[in-house]
């Protein structure tokens, strides 16, 4: 029977990436909390409402991320900020000023709190995957046992699983063992994608880091191969 009047079936929910780790052979020993994020601390706020959509257009944008990261390793004068974000470090700040997440004294610019950049960054990940595609999500996920542990973001869009590995420095200061770490977790648990997300505006392709990524990679290649072509 045809639905009446825009009325169809509610969406199905995907299951919690819990529940399809364990069917993997993974449980999860621990996740992200909220405690040290930027966002307040109260969540229930975020999942509606202005107050939350304001919040996530300004966290989507690269020039507010900057003026957080820079915040988050400790104050800092507004003439400074302005470098980072011309003409927007004001707005910026004031508007974190008036969420009572920063303070502004003798223009000099300071968090209210202890901020976690990179886990802040994670769950933006997570939360940009469960609102824009309907995923399930967890983030800073710590394997109950694993040898390679701390999965920055978990994404269940049936039938993929989602690895998201976030870095929120410059490419050149991620160092070789990073990156196999990334490659070590993705080995680890199989997902069905693994994304390295570098959360920069420079051009990769005028880094090394594509290629250190190969070389990373071929190696354990050509070793379980027995190739010996270069």
């Amino acid at each position: 029977m045809p639905f009446q009047d825009g009325i169809g079936p509610k969406p199905i929910e995907p299951e919690p990436v819990e529940t399809v780790l364990r069917r993997r052979g993974f449980r999860i020993a621990s996740r992200g909390q909220t405690s040290r994020l930027l966002v307040p601390r109260v969540m229930d706020p975020l999942q509606s409402g202005e107050d939350g959509r304001a919040w996530r257009r300004l966290l989507a944008k690269s020039a507010f991320r900057k003026i957080i990261l820079r915040l988050s390793l400790g104050a800092v004068s507004l003439n400074d900020l302005e470098m980072k974000a011309p003409q927007r470090a004001s707005e910026y700040v004031a508007f974190l000023a008036q969420h009572r997440v920063a303070t502004v004294t003798d223009g000099i610019v300071s968090l209210a709190g202890k901020c976690d950049y990179g886990r802040t960054l994670e769950w933006v990940v997570a939360d940009t995957l469960n609102r824009d595609f309907s995923a399930s999500t967890d983030w800073s996920v710590a394997l109950d046992g694993a040898h390679y542990n701390d999965y920055d973001v978990l994404a269940w869009l049936p039938p993929i699983m989602v690895y998201v590995e976030t870095k929120g420095k410059p490419a050149k200061s991620i160092s070789d063992s990073e990156l196999k770490e990334f490659l070590q977790r993705g080995e680890q648990l199989s997902p069905e994608i693994a994304i390295l997300m570098i959360d920069t505006e420079d051009d990769l392709s005028g880094t090394d880091i594509i290629g250190r990524l190969f070389e990373i990679m071929i190696r354990p290649v050509r070793l379980s191969s027995g190739i010996k072509d270069g």
